[in-house]
């Protein structure tokens, strides 16, 4: 997450219309954002879930993050570009 945003990274990701979940590591904390489409659905960062914890993610500036294509979120909380 040093060398490119959260914003930017979530951005590549609506634009190219991804689906599966964009899983991260760092400071302590492990989150997740599921996108369908390119679209948003679910974030989950720790315990919390939804839009709390998608503006949590894109806080983190620290860490390492891997994209697993094709895996799709059980629960749906957010419906963002």
């Amino acid at each position: 997450l040093e060398q490119i945003s959260m914003a930017d990274l979530l951005q590549v990701f609506s634009m190219n219309r991804r689906t599966g979940v964009l899983q991260l590591q760092g400071a302590g904390a492990s989150a997740e954002v599921f996108v369908n489409e390119g679209r948003i659905e679910e974030a989950t960062c720790g315990p919390t879930r939804a839009e709390k914890a998608l503006y949590r993610i894109i806080g983190m500036s620290e860490g390492r993050f891997s994209f697993v294509p094709g895996r799709q979120s059980p629960v749906r909380s957010l419906d963002a570009t």
